[in-house]
């Protein structure tokens, strides 16, 4: 039985498919940027030196459609409102949320709702409230489902990353609440505690 998703979506332009610290994209469909460099496929050991990664951004930014959208402190605060509008009117728990400056990761528990579908109204919401002429974020997102005691160790690591990125967003989407009781609800759901 699946008891939460872990969520990961990126902002437009910030995490490319060809991006040299890795990424599971399969295939790049601008032929422009695949030109720029191969795919490494799934999250790289040995990470870019920055001297490398900024000369891959210099050369792949001219090869996308608009300007990369990257998330500034008055942004997370708008987003982290948003989410938390979309949050309660769907009823959701969710446990933690980092905002970090080129992607979302947030831990929602099962829901009623499909997952995409919650995704989508996180992504619009957000948008909306940003007044942006073009939406911020990537097409699709990422997920890693939550099964069993084993997998709650997710959890904190995005605790770690709330705790570190969001400061003030968390408060927004009244996070706080749920930190100390997180790991204990999570372990009842599956029948370990």
């Amino acid at each position: 039985m699946i008891i939460a998703y872990h969520i990961v979506f990126t902002t437009y332009g910030t995490w490319l498919p060809n991006d040299p610290r890795g990424s599971f994209s399969k295939q790049i469909y601008n032929q422009k940027l695949a030109i720029v460099a191969p795919i490494k496929y799934g999250r790289q050991e040995d990470l870019p030196n920055k001297g490398d990664l900024r000369n891959f951004w210099t050369e792949a930014s001219g090869q996308i459609k608009r300007k990369s959208y990257f998330i500034d402190e008055n942004a997370r605060q708008v987003i982290a409102n948003s989410f938390s509008k979309t949050i309660k009117g769907y009823n959701l728990i969710v446990p933690a949320c980092a905002i970090m400056n080129d992607h979302i990761h947030i831990l929602v528990l099962s829901t009623k709702y499909k997952i995409g579908f919650i995704v989508n109204q996180l992504k619009s919401t957000a948008t909306k409230n940003l007044n942006l002429k073009d939406t911020p974020w990537t097409e699709g997102y990422w997920k890693v489902f939550i099964y069993n005691r084993g997998n709650i160790t997710i959890c904190n690591k995005i605790h770690q990353f709330k705790s570190c990125f969001c400061r003030d967003a968390s408060t927004a989407l009244g996070l706080y609440s749920f930190k100390f009781e997180l790991i204990p609800r999570l372990e009842r759901r599956c029948g370990n505690g």
